[in-house]
Order: C-alpha cells, then structure tokens, then sequence
C-alpha cells in the first residue's frame, strides 16, 4: 500500500472510533451498542496509549450479559448525562455549561462556528444545543472521514487542512473542557462504567492530538 493509501486507512478507523465514542454519549447504552463498544475495545493494541484504560472498561462490560448491562445503565445514562438536577447529577454535557456555565455561549457558538467553517449545520439535532459532547465527538468523526476521502483522491493539501481542523478543534474545544466534565462525572457515578468510559474518551482525544501534531508519513512522501 502507498503512504496515501495507509493514511486513508487510518483515517477511516478513526472515524469509525470517533463515531463509536459519540454514540455512547448520544445514546441510551442499548445492548447492540454495548457489544460494539466491547468488540472495539477488544482489537486495542497492547502498546496503545488506550491499553490501560481499556482493561477496566472491557472487565466490567464482560461482566453482565449485555442485555442486562444495559437495563442497569440506562438510570445512570440519565442521570449523569442527563442533567436530571443540581445535586443529584452534574451538568449535562455542553461545552458550554463547563465553560462559563451558561448555554451556547461564546464557546458553545465557537463550537457550532467551527462545524459551520467546516461546512456542516446541526450534526445531532437530537441532542439539544450543539456544543454536546456527543456532537462534538460526531464532528471529529465526521472530518476524518473527510480526511479519508482527500487520500483517497490524492490530495494531500486538502488531507492536512482536514488534520489542521481536527487538532485546532481538540485544543480549542474538546481538550479545554473534557476533563473537567470527566471529573464530575466520577464524582456522581454510583457505577464504574461511565468513569471508565470517559477516561478513554480523554485518552483517545490526547492520543489523537499527538498524532496530529507528528508530521503525517503521506504528506512527507507528498
């Protein structure tokens, strides 16, 4: 395979990764997408910055039959992603809530700005104001996807300005508020599995920030 050819590659597991991540933050944990995650996190290699996290996550998801994991998730989905009320669950998760604690402002309207630039409008109407974690996760997906298809087309310049994209997005956004929200989500779970989940959240969003800003082996050959 050419170096193009392997980063088109690359780009498309990403964006499977991202898209996986997203729904278990958009979504009641469903039984299909408990086996997803747990078939995802069961081809995570050994010297991946993932590893460790990984174990924890994959021990309690083998744990309970799916179908049962997930009757007993959906009241903790709900509270803690919810926002059901002060003392009881955390803020739901809007960058903007974690970022000066009111509603789509100016971060949340950066956050939608920056999906605009990139030529998107709302990307999961579903969930509310646009600066949801689970939205922003969809966005990342969405612009490797479109990495993917710049290899695939051989435009390497077009390929970078999608990665300048995606590491300007995970500093400025996703990066600045993620582990805030990480911590209050383990202050107010009363199961690992969302403490857990989180945790790789933010470690897929560091790993992804160091494989941004390593110069990509297609466009050196480019």
């Amino acid at each position: 395979m050419s170096g193009a050819e392997v980063s088109a590659a690359l780009a498309a597991d990403r964006s499977q990764t991202w898209w996986l991540l997203s729904r278990t933050l958009l979504e009641r944990p469903g039984p299909e997408l408990l086996q997803e995650l747990s078939a995802s996190l069961a081809v995570v290699p050994e010297d991946s910055p993932l590893s460790g996290d990984r174990g924890e996550l994959s021990g309690l998801l083998s744990e309970k039959a799916h179908e049962a994991l997930s009757e007993d998730l959906g009241p903790e989905y709900t509270r803690l992603l919810r926002g059901i009320r002060e003392g009881v669950s955390p803020p739901p998760p809007y960058e903007s809530l974690y970022r000066g604690g009111a509603l789509m402002n100016d971060f949340g309207q950066a956050a939608v700005a920056s999906y605009v630039s990139a030529g998107f409008g709302d990307i999961a109407p579903e969930a509310g104001p646009q600066d949801h974690l689970g939205v922003e996760l969809r966005f990342m997906s969405l612009l490797c996807y479109r990495e993917m298809e710049a290899w695939q087309e051989g435009d390497a310049v077009e390929a970078g300005a999608v990665r300048s994209r995606q590491e300007a997005f995970l500093q400025d956004h996703l990066l600045a508020w993620l582990p805030g929200f990480s911590e209050r989500i383990a202050q107010h779970a009363k199961m690992g599995f969302y403490p857990a989940l989180m945790r790789i959240v933010e470690a897929f969003c560091r790993q992804e920030m160091t494989a941004l800003v390593m110069p990509d082996e297609a466009m050196e050959v480019a």
